[in-house]
């Protein structure tokens, strides 16, 4: 992991989000969890996700 943590220090243009989603999926959410996330799942301190089995 602390490999791939120094990887994503080189790209500036899309580091933030490589950054969070490596940040999800190491937390043990699925693809299709982490796929269905947007901005507005995250306030700052809670990340709320939705269960791909409920979307409609």
């Amino acid at each position: 992991m602390s490999q791939l943590w120094e990887v994503l220090k080189f790209d500036d243009q899309t580091r933030v989000r490589d950054r969070a989603i490596v940040a999800v999926l190491s937390h043990g959410l699925q693809a299709s969890e982490t796929s269905a996330l947007n901005v507005e799942h995250w306030n700052g301190k809670i990340l709320t996700c939705i269960d791909p089995s409920d979307r409609t």
